[in-house]
């Protein structure tokens, strides 16, 4: 995440967000008033599946708690993939390039824990004048 927090600390606000803050998330974006707009990290400067069902699982979120405009392709990619994997993500992961790297360092409980939802309460963002993440109060 480091590449994509650096290609967009320059924007209004910058959220930082994955499955244990899904839902503060969504309420902090949506209650922010601004455009959003969804980074999926990546990993190596290439696409990963486990981003991007991320992406498309807190794009979803945002769609059932607001009217919202899908901004391009890659949105409703990230969507029908979720929608693909959301009754078993840990399946879905199996088949990603991500999941085999964690198996080869012995790390394979890592995505599972990934996937928790909701288990805490923080939404951390990028503060321009430190250059650190911070926990939103």
């Amino acid at each position: 995440g480091t590449r994509a927090i650096e290609a967009a600390k320059d924007c209004g606000r910058l959220f930082i967000g994955a499955f244990s803050n899904i839902d503060n998330l969504a309420d902090t974006c949506l209650s922010s008033g601004e455009r959003i707009v969804v980074l999926c990290a990546g990993w190596n400067n290439c696409v990963s599946m486990e981003d991007t069902l991320f992406g498309g699982a807190f794009v979803k979120k945002l769609s059932e708690r607001a009217e919202i405009v899908f901004g391009s392709d890659a949105v409703r990619i990230a969507m029908e993939l979720w929608e693909k994997a959301r009754n078993s993500p840990m399946d879905y992961l199996k088949n990603a390039d991500h999941y085999h790297r964690l198996i080869a360092n012995g790390a394979e409980g890592d995505a599972a824990y990934c996937l928790q939802r909701n288990t805490v309460s923080v939404v951390p963002y990028y503060n321009r004048e430190s250059k650190k993440l911070t926990v939103l109060q």
